[in-house]
This record gives structure tokens, C-alpha cells and sequence, in this order.
């Protein structure tokens, strides 16, 4: 709440400028060009320190900057956002035999991994907040969750 709206714009751009021009700029002088990005991932050579100091700075700009967007931007609930916030937990317990359910039906399809994933995730998300919210109801789970 003590990170002025201003500090977090200028983080934003901050972030936005050094990713743009970072991580070009590291890619040509580290070799990217003849093909050779080996220094970039390791070891103990200039390139790949600076590339994880410049890492590190825009994470940590993105970081200040989605703070401040977020709280001023998106800092409510809905109907449907307030019931998942209210589920959350109970979404969390139950999820592992839900997810594993979901796996075991789907282990036959014939489908490229990524779109099965894909699929499994939007029945998986909404079937565990809605188990989660059905099992905050009973009388004796009401005191628990």
C-alpha cells in the first residue's frame, strides 16, 4: 500500500525499456549471433551474469509495477470471483483426486498432450470450485472451510 501509483508506473516502463533492450542487446554481444548462446546459460563468464542481473531487474520491476496495477486497477470482487475466493481452500484439498480422475478418463484420447492438458484444466478449474463450494456447504465442513 506505500508504493506510490507513480513509482509503479515508472517501474513499467523501467521493466518494459530494460527487457526490450537487454535482452536483445545480451543476445548479440553473448554470441547469439555466430550461433553460440552457451555463455548466456552458464559457467562463469560475463554474459551470463549479465544476463541474470538484467533478469533479475526486470522481474523485480515487473514485480513493483503489478503491484501497483493490480491494487489500483483490479482491487475488486464480483459475484463469481468472491464465491472462488470463498472456495479457494476447499478447491485446494480436493483437487489432486479430481485432477487424477480427469487423467485417468482422459489417458485413452487420442489427442495432441498440450490440447489434452488444455482440456483437462478448463474441466478441472471450475469442477474443483464447484465441489469445493458444494463440500463448504455441508454443515459439517462449513466450520472446517
Amino acid at each position: 500500500m506505500r508504493i506510490p501509483a507513480a513509482m509503479g508506473r515508472l517501474w513499467l516502463i523501467v521493466g518494459v525499456v530494460c527487457a526490450i533492450v537487454s535482452f536483445p542487446t545480451l543476445f548479440v554481444l553473448g554470441g547469439g549471433l555466430s550461433a553460440d548462446t552457451s555463455r548466456l546459460v552458464g559457467g562463469l563468464h560475463w554474459q551470463c551474469l549479465a544476463y541474470a542481473l538484467s533478469e533479475q531487474f526486470v522481474g523485480l520491476a515487473m514485480m513493483i509495477a503489478l503491484l501497483v496495477i493490480f491494487r489500483e486497477r483490479f482491487n475488486q470482487q464480483g459475484p463469481v470471483t468472491g464465491a472462488a475466493s470463498a472456495g479457494a481452500y476447499a478447491a485446494y484439498i480436493i483437487h489432486a483426486p479430481v485432477v487424477v480422475l480427469l487423467a485417468l478418463a482422459a489417458k485413452d484420447a487420442q489427442l495432441y498432450p498440450l490440447l489434452k492438458f488444455a482440456l483437462a484444466a478448463l474441466v478441472a478449474v471450475p469442477l474443483c470450485f464447484a465441489l469445493g463450494n458444494a463440500i463448504r456447504n455441508l454443515p459439517l465442513a462449513r466450520r472446517i472451510l
